[in-house]
């Protein structure tokens, strides 16, 4: 027979045990049922109404979308695994272009949501990347509608479009104002609230090498159907230091020609030669070393380019920010139109505080003035008199840093009106018969 203590020990342990056995059980369960949030990625973003996007994560498509009539597209994905993933992205317009491939490093949060925002750049097809001398630059795309597309020559911007209502875009450049040999070209696009695009990958294009027309002719002479002949740089002598903060650079060339003058490969300006070949053009300066270079050009003839002359501006002081002229680039500083047709004069403010106050000389006894809220300066005009104008631009941003730009224009008479000598055979003729038919009614 057990002691009784022995008895009562045992009670007690197995009251003891059944009084937490509850207690262990509901723990478990606890664990178990605990919930935790999703891990979700959204991926959204513009393109071309209508584009059908294909959306890639680590190398392997994960789904696609459709954009809608603005070009908006969106999709989501549950269930993600969480850490560091490569996101690749295109669309496919719906006349079969495709996009480039943005690809960006989307760090995905465990139980929550990661939103990724992508404006696919445009689609960009050049019409003829193998150009000869003079030949128009023929771009066009498709991406936001009613957007901005810049588009970038040799990583300056050279000009700038606007897309339809569907989306769809085209420009012509001129390439006058490019040197021979390869160049490459992107547009970036620039929506209506301000967001930007992902920019292209570069297009290469060449350009073939302008004829060399001037070669017989001395100097100050045109040949017949040919070029002008080559500029001279007469002031300032090569290997200037030069101190002051302006400079008026002169030089000589034949009569009445358009002169157009480049730092290295940047268009600086164009002016009229007088009727003795002298020319003019007034410069604020940068601190730097320019090369000065400068051709002749008369019905979109141009002559090769003058020796280069190189002069250096050493400021005697430090310069404010107001004292720096802006960064201004010229896309096209000479041009030959008809009457009325309207010429597009452009320029792009590179580094300066908007808004911008343009005073403009027309170069016919007129003149205006146009604020621009933002970079991209266009000057559209049309003459109504044929003649050959030098057009100024003075430009002025907030800070009050300053700009000077010119422009020469031919205006050709149209070839849709009748000439003076045409006007007056007509009259004449009209006389004659006139005075035939009142003889033919007195002998009757």
């Amino acid at each position: 027979m057990r002691p009784r203590w022995l008895v009562g020990l045992g009670g007690a342990l197995c009251a003891a045990i059944m009084l937490f056995l509850p207690i262990v059980t509901f723990a478990e369960t606890a664990t178990v049922t605990i919930g935790v949030g999703d891990t979700i990625l959204q991926v959204s973003g513009k393109t071309s109404p209508a584009a059908f996007v294909t959306i890639s994560k680590d190398g392997g498509v994960i789904g696609t979308a459709v954009a809608d009539s603005s070009g908006v597209y969106s999709q989501t994905f549950t269930a993600q695994e969480p850490g560091l993933h490569e996101l690749s992205i295109y669309a496919q317009t719906t006349s079969g272009q495709n996009t480039d491939t943005v690809s960006v490093n989307v760090n995905i949060t465990e139980h929550a949501t990661t939103s990724v925002s992508i404006f696919l750049p445009s689609t960009l097809t050049i019409q003829d990347a193998s150009l000869a001398y003079g030949e128009q630059l023929i771009l066009n795309g498709e991406t936001a509608p009613l957007s901005t597309v810049t588009v970038y020559i040799d990583n300056s911007t050279y000009a700038t479009t606007t897309t339809d209502a569907q989306g769809k875009w085209t420009i012509s450049l001129a390439t006058t104002s490019l040197s021979s040999g390869q160049h490459e070209v992107f547009v970036r696009v620039t929506d209506g609230f301000g967001e930007q695009s992902y920019p292209t990958a570069a297009r290469p294009f060449t350009l073939s090498a302008q004829p060399d027309s001037s070669a017989p002719s001395a100097p100050g002479i045109i040949v017949p159907g040919g070029a002008p002949s080559v500029p001279v740089i007469t002031f300032p002598p090569p290997d200037t230091v030069w101190h002051e903060p302006t400079i008026t650079i002169r030089g000589t060339s034949g009569g009445r020609v358009q002169i157009e003058l480049w730092d290295g490969d940047d268009i600086i300006g164009s002016v009229w030669s007088n009727n003795r070949g002298e020319w003019s053009m007034f410069l604020q300066l940068d601190p730097k070393e320019y090369n000065l270079r400068a051709r002749a050009c008369l019905e979109q003839r141009c002559s090769g380019f003058s020796a280069t002359v190189r002069f250096r501006y050493e400021p005697s002081g430090p310069l404010s920010p107001s004292e720096r002229p802006l960064r201004i680039s010229v896309p096209q500083a000479c041009f030959s139109v008809y009457q009325h047709q309207m010429v597009p004069l452009k320029a792009f403010v590179l580094e300066g505080q908007p808004p911008y106050k343009a005073s403009i000389q027309w170069g016919d006894g007129t003149s205006a003035v146009h604020t621009f809220l933002h970079g991209d300066l266009l000057f559209p005009r049309s003459y109504a008199k044929p003649g050959k104008y030098t057009v100024t631009v003075d430009i002025r941003d907030a800070q009050g840093r300053e700009k000077r730009i010119y422009f020469s224009v031919h205006v050709k008479r149209s070839q849709s009106e009748l000439s003076p000598i045409i006007i007056l055979c007509i009259l004449l003729l009209i006389a004659v018969l006139c005075l035939l038919l009142y003889r033919k009614r007195t002998k009757n």
